[in-house]
């Protein structure tokens, strides 16, 4: 007989408890050990904690899930924020980072995570959830407050990014998603949350006046210096509108007044992405036509570059030599995971009424 879902689950959690001394140390999730330049979804140390928060708050009695998401909470918080790029170069070599792989955008996912694990199983469990839940947004805020009050434009590796991986259009996404997350906790008068949006927009406008006039794509990053030309070369999760139109999607709702010009850039943007998403490397979700196909609209033109993206196609093509083989074909990003994922989001009904989005780790949660 099959195993169960849940069977698959609490044996994955068995074995990776094994790595718990390795990963967490002595003292378990309240010594976890993250550097402000390392601290997104890129990073094992980071999203094994959240994961074993996760688990705690499905397995565990509501007392031993609140101390654990109490002591994750504290002890990331306590390292990435307070720490501005100029400080944090100075003292340890590296600025810190705000990027989604990264970065304290990818903090934000899991700290988003988190909740709405700690929501869907132990919000109604105790008298005391409500401190916890309060625990878990204070988290989010303040790492939101670290994001927004750094410096623009956001670089990662010196350079100004733009995509939804390294740059500004995912690390404004992650921000706004994470404020929506925790909207119940925000009143209509939260003037510090009002100021975060309101200084978020001049980067929004900068995204969508950095698109190629012609072709409908974004440059990877900002000119480095006066006079450079982007070059229209990444079409992708990571760099290019793939990754960016997603991000739009969800940063819409809260510039109405930006809607009609978001909207323009999306659709210039979809028959470019039709015309070269498929690639020339194994479709994944970072790249290729798996993970393109969620940035594309229309129902026909994703089933068209899903066909590009059975195994049978994709283990003909590399025989043939017509696309490069990818060096981790395992894994989510980067191989048979993400294309399993996106497979089973095609049965889905979202799937099939052109919904924008749901890249694992990035906007599912």
């Amino acid at each position: 007989m099959p195993k169960t879902l849940d069977q698959h689950r609490r044996e994955y959690w068995t074995r990776a408890k094994r790595y718990d001394r390795e990963l967490l140390g002595d003292h378990g999730v309240a010594g976890v050990r993250v550097k402000p330049w390392r601290c997104g979804v890129g990073d094992d140390v980071i999203v094994y904690a959240a994961l074993h928060v996760v688990f705690a708050i499905e397995d565990e009695g509501s007392i031993k899930a609140n101390e654990e998401v109490d002591a994750f909470c504290k002890a990331i918080t306590s390292q990435i924020t307070g720490c501005r790029a100029e400080e944090q170069s100075k003292r340890q070599g590296k600025p810190a980072s705000n990027e989604w792989l990264y970065g304290r955008a990818g903090t934000l996912f899991l700290l988003r995570l988190v909740r709405q694990a700690y929501i869907r199983c132990r919000a109604s469990d105790s008298d005391d959830d409500s401190t916890t839940l309060s625990t878990i947004d204070d988290s989010i805020r303040a790492v939101v407050r670290e994001v927004v009050n750094a410096p623009r434009p956001w670089v990662w590796h010196r350079k100004a990014y733009l995509g939804a991986v390294h740059g500004s259009a995912g690390i404004t996404a992650q921000v706004l998603l994470s404020m929506k997350a925790i909207r119940g906790a925000i009143s209509d008068e939260d003037e510090e949350a009002e100021n975060w949006i309101a200084s978020m927009e001049t980067d929004v406008v900068q995204l969508l006046d950095s698109q190629f006039k012609e072709g409908g794509n974004w440059p990877s990053s900002l000119p480095s210096s006066p006079g450079e030309k982007p070059a229209d070369k990444l079409l992708q999760f990571c760099h290019g509108s793939p990754g960016i139109i997603a991000c739009l999607s969800h940063i819409l709702s809260f510039y109405p007044h930006l809607s009609s010009k978001i909207t323009n850039a999306v659709t210039r943007a979809q028959p470019d992405l039709f015309a070269r998403g498929r690639l020339a490397k194994e479709p994944c979700l970072c790249h290729g036509a798996t993970g393109n196909a969620l940035a594309l609209h229309d129902q026909k033109a994703r089933e068209a570059f899903l066909a590009h993206a059975t195994e049978d196609v994709i283990s003909d093509m590399i025989r043939r030599g017509l696309i490069l083989e990818s060096e981790s074909p395992e894994g989510l990003y980067t191989g048979l995971a993400g294309r399993v994922w996106v497979w089973a989001l095609g049965a889905t009904k979202a799937f099939n009424e052109d919904q924008v989005g749901n890249f694992p780790g990035f906007d599912d949660v």
